[in-house]
């Protein structure tokens, strides 16, 4: 019973983080590596609404604050939840980590190893499985963004923190082309 106990703990751990992953990277516009360094504490609230500090990876290489939705906000509290008893054994404030239940071994979560198992587990079949992309996700936002919300495209660039505003019309034509495709 314990091996049993033990394995659906690591089971809903993996799936629960699959699926905040997913919310995140949708509602952040962030890639992969930068999901993966959020620390614990990396959401905060203000009068004006909340922040999540992120790494910005392929441009600025810093870590900087984001507008977050009361959605992130959760997702950030669930992993802050998951993740304590592995970061007080580990030390690490990493969010992607979780104890095991039988001893204190922590086991960190890799996003890319255990989605395939949790579309699986939602019943998602292989015929409509697709490979993610990080830019899948960026263009998501970036087309809701703009195309949903009437948002501007200098506000889009520097959420992205797109160095120069060329880098975002790319993502926002490259929208405009994959719906061209299906058609």
């Amino acid at each position: 019973e314990q091996s049993q106990n033990y394995s659906l703990t690591s089971f809903l751990c993996r799936h629960m983080m699959v699926a905040i992953n997913l919310v995140l990277c949708f509602f952040t516009a962030r890639r992969s590596v930068e999901i993966q360094s959020l620390k614990a504490g990396c959401i905060t609230s203000t009068a004006s609404g909340h922040w999540i500090e992120m790494y910005v990876a392929k441009t600025y290489k810093i870590n900087d604050q984001f507008p977050a939705t009361n959605l992130m906000k959760i997702c950030i509290e669930l992993l802050e939840d998951i993740s304590l008893p592995a970061r007080k054994i580990s030390g690490d404030s990493c969010l992607w980590q979780y104890k095991n239940l039988l001893n204190d071994d922590v086991s960190k979560f890799y996003f890319k190893s255990c989605r395939s198992a949790y579309f699986k587990f939602i019943d998602i079949k292989d015929e409509y499985s697709w490979t993610f992309s990080q830019h899948q996700f960026r263009r998501f936002f970036s087309g809701m963004f703009v195309n949903y919300f009437g948002g501007r495209v200098d506000t889009l660039q520097y959420y992205l923190r797109h160095e120069n505003i060329a880098m975002t019309y790319d993502y926002l034509n490259s929208i405009s082309e994959d719906y061209g495709q299906e058609s």
